[in-house]
């Protein structure tokens, strides 16, 4: 309701996301993700690696996604980063400022699985996003992964984002599972 109001009062918005709460595999609290609010902000991101908006808060006109195509069958594993970079090029991306969604982050998901697709169509993403905007070519690419992140890998991550984000309880869950899979992960 709120994004559909928001929506009404600003035509030129053509992607409207909102704040989301990372939550783990059994709901706990990792850390709130999308706080930036702003196109500027969003478009930057995306271009630079990041994360701004997350698809399932996200509502879109459906005229701007069909004037650019809609989803491409290529970029199936990212293929809402490929959208959304096109639709910064004929409206506004914005996100509100409150959480309106919990999204969980787990083992099976298309992230988690699919880390090294994602890796490597990402830089393609972005050079053929720089060419369509007469943008120069960077010299450095995204990093690309060349394997999948271990499971004690992606517990120390989310470890060290819920004590940032203040839920100790998480943190610690994660920190231990750390330990138990792999007691020498330096991080």
């Amino acid at each position: 309701e709120k994004q559909v109001a928001y929506l009404c009062a600003h035509p030129e918005t053509v992607l409207l996301g909102s704040r989301v709460l990372l939550i783990d595999p059994e709901g706990l609290a990792i850390r709130e993700q999308c706080c930036e609010t702003t196109h500027d902000q969003i478009d930057a991101l995306h271009l630079n690696n990041g994360w701004p908006v997350v698809h399932p808060s996200v509502m879109m006109r459906t005229a701007a996604v069909r004037q650019v195509g809609g989803y491409r069958e290529p970029y199936n594993t990212l293929e809402d980063l490929d959208l959304f970079l096109r639709l910064a090029e004929i409206g506004k991306l914005e996100n509100l400022p409150e959480v309106l969604l919990k999204y969980r982050q787990h083992f099976g998901s298309v992230t988690h699985e699919k880390a090294v697709q994602q890796s490597e169509l990402r830089e393609l993403i972005y050079r053929e996003t720089r060419a369509r905007r007469g943008m120069a070519a960077v010299d450095v690419a995204p990093p690309v992964r060349k394997k999948a992140r271990r499971r004690s890998e992606q517990h120390s991550m989310w470890a060290w984002a819920a004590l940032k984000a203040g839920n100790v309880q998480t943190a610690r869950k994660h920190a231990l599972a750390t330990a138990l899979r792999a007691p020498y992960l330096v991080d």
